[in-house]
C-alpha cells in the first residue's frame, strides 16, 4: 500500500509510513517487503495507521528479512486476517527499544510469524487485539528474550499474550504479563514451548489457563516463574491437557481458580505432568484453592 521493496531499504530518523492500504486480498498495508528484501525500521521511525488483508503495517515474504530497532514503532494497523503490525514468513528481529503496540487483526494482532521470529533487547509487544493470539501468532518459530514484554494484549478466544502452534521460546527476563483470553490469558499453546532464564509468565487471566493453557509440550526451567495469574473457571497458573514438565528453580506460585474446590489454582492437570511438587518447599505453592488438581 505503502512501500514495495525488493532490495535493501531503511527507514529512520522520524520518518511515517501511516494511513496506506492495500487492495483487498492484498498484503502489506504499509510496506510489502519481498522475497529478495532486506527491510531495517529504526531510530524513531513509525509504520502506523495502515490497512491490509495480511500484514496490516509491514508483510515480510518467505526469504525477506526484516528488523526493527531503536525505538521505531509499528502501532495502530489493523489486518483483516493475519497480522495487524507484521505479517512475518521471512526472517524478523525486533530489538531495541522497538514496538508493536495497538494494532488489530484475526490472528495475530501484533505478529503473526510463519518464519523465523526474535523478540528481544528491551522491545514491547503490547496492547495488541485478535481472535487468536492478541499479541503473536507464531506457527513458526519464535524466541523471545533479553527484557522483552509481551504485555496488555487481548484475544476474544485464545492465547491473550501468544498463540503458539509450533515452536516458541521466553528466556532471560522477558515477560508475558497482563494479556487476557478466554483460553491461555498469557499463552496458549499447542506445540512446543519452552520458558527459562529468570523469564516470568505474570497477571494474566482467562477462563481456562491464567497463565499457560497448554495442549502440546510444555517445558518451564530455570528460574522461570508463572505467578499471580487468575482463571475464572480452572487451571489458575497452568491448564494442562499435554504435557507439563518443570524443572530446575522454576515455580508455579500464588495462582488463582475460580471454579471452585478442585479446579487447580497453581495446575489443573488432564495430562502428564513432570517434576511438580505441590506445596511450601515444593516448586507448586500458594495457589488457591490449591496447588494441583489432576482429576
Amino acid at each position: 500500500g505503502g512501500i514495495y521493496n525488493d532490495g535493501t531499504l531503511t527507514i529512520g530518523g522520524q520518518a511515517d509510513v501511516t494511513g496506506n492500504t492495500a487492495s483487498d486480498g492484498s498484503a502489506g498495508g504499509g510496506i510489502f517487503n519481498d522475497q529478495d528484501g532486506t527491510l531495517t525500521v529504526d531510530g524513531q521511525a513509525s509504520i502506523g495507521g495502515n490497512n491490509a488483508s495480511d500484514g496490516g503495517g509491514i508483510d515480510n515474504a518467505g526469504g525477506g528479512q526484516v528488523t526493527l530497532d531503536g525505538q521505531a514503532s509499528v502501532s495502530h494497523n489493523t489486518a483483516s486476517d493475519d497480522g495487524g503490525g507484521i505479517d512475518n514468513a521471512g526472517t524478523l528481529t525486533v530489538a531495541g527499544w522497538a514496538s508493536v503496540t495497538s494494532d488489530s487483526a484475526l490472528w495475530g494482532g501484533g505478529i503473526i510469524n510463519w518464519g523465523s521470529g526474535t523478540v528481544g533487547g528491551s522491545a514491547t509487544v503490547g496492547g495488541n487485539t485478535g481472535q487468536n493470539g492478541g499479541g503473536i501468532d507464531n506457527g513458526g518459530t519464535l524466541t523471545i528474550d533479553g527484557s522483552a514484554a509481551v504485555t496488555r494484549n487481548t484475544a476474544s478466544n485464545s492465547g491473550g499474550g501468544a498463540y503458539n502452534a509450533l515452536t516458541l521460546t521466553i528466556g532471560g527476563s522477558a515477560s508475558v504479563t497482563a494479556n487476557s483470553a478466554p483460553y491461555g490469558g498469557g499463552i496458549i499453546s499447542w506445540g512446543t514451548a519452552t520458558i527459562g532464564g529468570s523469564a516470568t509468565v505474570g497477571r494474566n487471566s482467562g477462563q481456562y489457563g491464567g497463565g499457560i493453557d497448554n495442549g502440546g509440550t510444555l517445558t518451564v526451567d530455570g528460574s522461570a516463574a508463572v505467578t499471580r495469574n487468575t482463571a475464572s473457571d480452572q487451571g489458575g497458573g497452568i491448564n494442562n491437557a499435554g504435557t507439563t514438565t518443570l524443572e530446575g528453580g522454576a515455580t508455579v506460585s500464588i495462582n488463582t481458580a475460580r471454579g471452585g474446590a478442585d479446579s487447580g489454582g497453581g495446575i489443573y492437570n488432564g495430562g502428564a505432568l513432570i517434576g511438580a511438587v505441590e506445596g511450601f518447599g515444593g516448586n507448586v505453592f500458594g495457589n488457591q484453592p490449591d496447588d494441583i488438581y489432576t482429576p
